[in-house]
This record gives structure tokens, sequence and C-alpha cells, in this order.
């Protein structure tokens, strides 16, 4: 199928360098420079196992002079598939098996996207002396969220985890996004690279882990609050979009910071993928905030 033609790019390309964490494997990609100022780790969002990609205009200037690992979580990328629950104990705990049996030691640097957010802030909050520095990208917000507000977190049809199963996303979803505009989703990628994004995507969109995530979406946030306990460790987190929620409590982001605790909010209106709309600002944020942890 195309979808596997896409990871067999990937593999031709060097970015495959999986670590057994268990019964399964993760890939943990290093890019960056070797022995660099500071490890940095990143978590990508919900179905995005293209992160190795799609991240790097915004990682870019901070790749000289750092060591930088792309994980792919368990579904993602050129990670195997699994059919355990994908609870943020469970993630964080496979991030951290992946980069102990990679040979790579705290502290870390954290950078997290969307659902990435939450595992930053469940890692850094439960194993605070393995991190000095967090960036969140426009997280899912944290809050004490009760049983019966979960299915608000419920976007993900039963449909698309069905095509990305059999590798359907590109023909009923790139028409839908006008995939062949200029402006597209993956714009600033080359074309064949762009092309390799949206396979990668469906693959992750069609794995059992990435449909666990989704079931999980408001457990996962209430356990990560339930977890966060507020530390000194820096952070910054950078808000694009409006999650409906906080039109119910306005509140509910500046609560989020203060129990996080030094935690710098900076406005950046755009895309919720803002590493593709921003990627200079994304960028200038990340070496900023990488200077001041220096």
């Amino acid at each position: 199928m195309q979808k596997y033609g896409a990871l067999k790019q990937l593999r031709t390309e060097g970015y495959e360098n999986r670590v057994s964490v268990g019964d399964y494997s993760l890939n943990v990609y290093q890019c960056g420079k070797e022995n660099g100022n500071h490890r940095i780790v990143c978590l990508s969002g919900f179905i995005d196992g293209e992160a190795v990609i799609a991240w790097r205009e915004m990682t870019k200037e901070i790749e000289k002079n750092n060591e930088l690992y792309f994980i792919d979580r368990a579904g993602y990328g050129l990670s195997d598939d699994t059919k355990n629950d994908m609870t943020v104990e469970y993630v964080v705990e496979d991030y951290r098996k992946a980069l102990k049996n990679a040979g790579v030691k705290p502290p870390y640097v954290l950078i997290g996207h969307s659902l990435g957010g939450i595992y930053s802030t469940y890692w850094e909050s439960k194993y605070p002396d393995e991190i000095e520095g967090v960036a969140i990208f426009d997280g899912v917000p944290v809050y004490p969220i009760e049983e019966d507000q979960y299915s608000a977190w419920d976007f993900f049809p039963g449909w698309m985890h069905t095509a990305g199963k059999f590798g359907l996303i590109n023909a009923l979803i790139k028409p839908i996004c006008n995939e062949d505009d200029d402006d597209s989703t993956f714009a600033i990628l080359d074309e064949k690279h762009r092309d390799i994004a949206w396979r990668v995507l469906s693959k992750t969109m069609g794995s059992n882990a990435c449909n666990s995530e989704e079931k999980l979406f408001g457990d996962n946030i209430r356990k990560t609050w339930d977890t966060l306990k507020t530390n000194e460790i820096p952070k910054v987190y950078v808000a694009a979009t409006t999650y409906g929620v906080e039109s119910e409590n306005p509140d509910i982001k500046a609560t989020y910071m203060e129990k996080l605790g030094n935690c710098q909010m900076v406005e950046c209106p755009g895309w919720h993928e803002i590493y593709l709309d921003k990627p200079e600002k994304c960028s200038d944020i990340l070496v900023n905030f990488i200077k001041e942890i220096n």
C-alpha cells in the first residue's frame, strides 16, 4: 500500500532508529548538534505521525546548538502499534523507556504540541528532576474536567480510523482540505515530503493506539490535572487558537497557567498547527526560550 511506501521512503532517508520499550519498538530520531547544549524531546500532537518532517522549519534554528529527539509514540510514524490503552501515564512511561534504552539521559527540554502538551505537563509534574524546560504549542487545556464532559473531546469519527487503517485518507480528506493549493496544510514541505506527510498521517490515524488516545482524551485531561504540581521549571505556552471549552469558562487557560507555575504565555494567532502556519515565529519563540534556560 502507498502508506507503507511512505514509511519506506522515511527509512531510506535515514529517519529510522527503532528502540525496544518491551514487546514493541518506538522510533527515536536524533538530529541537531551532537553533544549540544540541551537534549530537546519533541512530543507531537494527535495523529501527527509526520512531525519529524513537519516540525523542521520550526526547529531548524535550535538544532544548530542542541540535540533534538523526535519520538514516534506507539502507532505513530515509524513506531509499532499497540493494543494497550494509551493512558497519559502509559504514554509518558513509553517516552521515558525509549530515551533510556536509546542511551539519552536527562535532563530534557520538552516541546509538546496539542495533545503533546498533556504529555509534557504530566511528565514535568510527575518527574520534575528530569525536566529543565517545557514549551507547549497550542496545547490541549488541562483542567478539572468532569466525566459527563468527556464527550466534548470525542471529535474523531470512527470512519476516520477505518479510513486510515485502509489507507483511504488521501482520497477522503485531502480533497476537502484543498491539498493541491499553495496554502495547503503542508505547503511549507516540498511536494515529495508533502505526500509522505499525508500518508504517514493516514497510517497513524488508522492505528489502534491513536484510536485509544481519542477515546481517553477526557480521562487523560483529568488525570493530568490531578497529577499537576506547581513548580519553578521554566515554561512557555504558545496560544494559537481558542478551544470551544474556553467559551464556557474563559478562565480555564489562566487557571492552567497558574497551576503550572513559572509559565509565560505568548499569543501567536493562527492555525492550530502553528508550527506549519507560523514556523518562523515559533522558531523565534523557541530560540528565546532556550536562551532563558541557559
